[in-house]
């Protein structure tokens, strides 16, 4: 209508503070979950329901865990340091020694973890990556025969729960066992044997190669190192 005066539309001011209040509880709540780490189950919701620990073996996003943190699951997801997540699907198990291997999709990491030649031997100093900090921890090989299976060692190295999935590394930062089992009345760790890590796949894309010197092979071992949620 000619001589009509045109409103402008607009948001009220009441909206607009809603609005707002929304985005900064929404990115405060972000924080809180990377702060956190996967291990909180509040935080984790109904889309997840088990945790564990995993580590990059290839750059094609082959990455290896526990068979039992991954055993009938619906989805998996990876999560990296950095908090970022990308969808996973398994594609080699074997229950023999509680052992699986996954396929990452979209994949964010460059470091990737070697397995060693040889299976390490009693009173070799080994490390692991504590999950809900990221830090290194020091242990010594206390037996070649964990849990009276040829393809398992045990181990002093500090693991807690979450742990599941892990690598067992040396100073060079070649996996020489994956953690499977924690027993907390001895304080012993049991691990799969790098000989039967290899086994399960040899026929997968080859694994990296060892870190020049240690301060690489440590820095590689964290990097390498990712966390599994699993639904």
């Amino acid at each position: 209508m000619r001589g009509a005066t045109r409103r402008s539309v607009g948001v009220s001011p009441d909206r607009a503070a809603a609005g707002y209040r929304f985005r900064v509880t929404a990115r405060l709540v972000a924080i809180v979950v990377l702060a956190l780490g996967p291990g909180c189950r509040f935080l984790r919701g109904d889309w997840a329901n088990r945790s564990g620990t995993c580590f990059y073996v290839s750059r094609s996003g082959i990455v290896l865990t526990s068979l039992h943190v991954v055993h009938d699951a619906r989805r998996v997801w990876v999560i990296d340091q950095s908090g970022v997540r990308s969808t996973a699907e398994v594609i080699r198990v074997d229950p023999e020694v509680d052992l699986a291997a996954l396929q990452v999709y979209s994949a964010h990491t460059t470091t990737f973890l070697p397995i060693a030649a040889d299976d390490a031997a009693l009173g070799d100093r080994v490390y692991t990556i504590d999950p809900s900090s990221w830090r290194r921890d020091a242990g010594l090989v206390v037996g070649q025969r964990g849990l009276g299976s040829a393809d398992l060692l045990s181990t002093t190295t500090h693991a807690v729960r979450g742990s599941s999935g892990g690598p067992l590394v040396n100073a060079s930062g070649e996996v020489i066992g994956l953690l499977v089992r924690l027993n907390r009345t001895d304080k012993v760790a049991f691990a799969v044997k790098a000989s039967a890590i290899r086994r399960t796949i040899h026929d997968l894309p080859p694994p990296a190669r060892a870190a020049p010197d240690r301060a690489r092979a440590i820095e590689r071992t964290r990097g390498a190192v990712c966390s599994l949620w699993v639904h």
